[in-house]
């Protein structure tokens, strides 16, 4: 098993450098103590934790073509505004591929 930890603070502890890029690293076997707490973790319920995103009413349930209409092709529209976030719509008329921007958020319980 190989566990990397990855920060500049741990540069003075490195004591290879890796043959292309120079990159600092040290190589030590996992600890009696760090095996233990893999083997029986100790969670407690009070600590930060992960929590499940929003209902995400975006995800598609219909996937079938739709016939092209010229209107949509003019400019974009706003699908659906919230929250100062925009979904907007513009049909391809050039190159008839589906494109998208998609950006991410991670929501956690403590925020």
């Amino acid at each position: 098993m190989n566990i990397y930890f990855m920060s500049q603070s741990f540069e003075q502890e490195a004591d290879q450098e890796e043959q292309w890029y120079h990159t600092k690293y040290k190589i030590e076997d996992i600890s009696e103590q760090l095996k233990e707490r893999m083997l029986h973790p100790k969670c407690d319920e009070t600590e930060k934790q992960l929590n499940l995103p929003p209902h995400n009413t975006l995800i598609p349930n219909e996937f079938d073509l739709k016939e092209r209409k010229t209107e949509n092709c003019k400019e974009p529209i706003i699908l659906k505004s919230k929250d100062g976030t925009d979904l907007w719509y513009h049909q391809d008329d050039k190159f008839n591929k589906p494109k998208e921007i998609v950006t991410m958020n991670l929501y956690s319980n403590d925020c």
